[in-house]
């Protein structure tokens, strides 16, 4: 488990996320937290600061995971992502998320 509470908005560090097979290890930095109404931190808001190998992830990629995140199995991991045209897109991607 990862529990993003531990680490102070700022702080960078190497992620690897496994989607169906395929391994991706990329530079993040935790931006800040998005707060649920009762004013608890609810998910982690989680810059892309490096393109991964085959550019499916982009610098400047923005990841949002659970504040308690499970990083031994898949679950929903919500993408917003620029497209060519200059557009934000949200992808979801079903993918182990852990520190590397």
């Amino acid at each position: 488990m990862i529990d993003w509470n531990k680490y102070n908005p700022g702080q960078k560090f190497e992620l690897k996320i496994v989607e169906e097979g395929k391994t991706y290890v990329v530079k993040t930095n935790l931006d800040e937290y998005e707060w649920a109404p009762n004013r608890t931190p609810l998910l982690a808001i989680i810059s892309i600061l490096e393109n991964s190998e085959d550019g499916k992830l982009l610098s400047g990629d923005i990841i949002k995971l659970p504040i308690i995140t499970d990083d031994k199995s898949a679950h929903p991991v919500l993408i917003f992502t620029h497209a060519k045209d200059n557009s934000c897109r949200e992808v979801e991607i079903n993918a182990i998320v852990s520190l590397n």
